[in-house]
């Protein structure tokens, strides 16, 4: 049962649009389907959306202009030692991401402390990298509660 309704271009001759289409071919239900009135089907396929490119290639420094643009990050770094200081941690992150880092302790008990920490990094994809950071501790975003 295929309901035909019939539209006109201003080019060409009036055109039959079938508004069901053939059981036969799921595929062919996502497409939209015309026929003239010479019999002819006129299939048009969906356009296809690009994905974007982002490049990963270090630029040298003399071209200041190109640089990356920093994105600071804030996360919630935990199952530390007891005794570990904001300051090494601090420096851990600035040796390893290349950025500069700002750290406050959060909890320190008796068998781990945490700390929340701010990155500031062209490099921000790494910080969740767990090959970056020292075996056992855990990482992930900051949130505040209640916000």
């Amino acid at each position: 049962m295929n309901n035909i309704t019939t539209a006109t271009d201003a080019s060409s001759a009036p055109i039959q649009s079938l508004s069901t289409v053939n059981e036969l071919s799921p595929s062919v239900s996502r497409r939209q389907r015309t026929v003239d009135n010479e019999g002819y089907e006129l299939v048009q396929r969906p356009k296809r959306k690009r994905k974007p490119v982002v490049g990963s290639k270090a630029v040298p420094l003399n071209l200041r202009s190109l640089q990356p643009v920093s994105r600071q990050k804030t996360l919630f770094v935990s199952r530390l030692p007891p005794d570990a200081t904001a300051e090494d941690l601090m420096e851990y992150i600035e040796q390893v991401f290349g950025g500069k880092a700002s750290c406050t302790k959060i909890v320190s008990g008796q068998f781990h402390s945490s700390f929340k920490v701010t990155v500031d990094t062209p490099r921000s994809f790494l910080l969740f990298k767990n090959n970056q950071w020292p075996e056992g501790v855990y990482v992930r975003h900051y949130y505040v509660h209640g916000s």
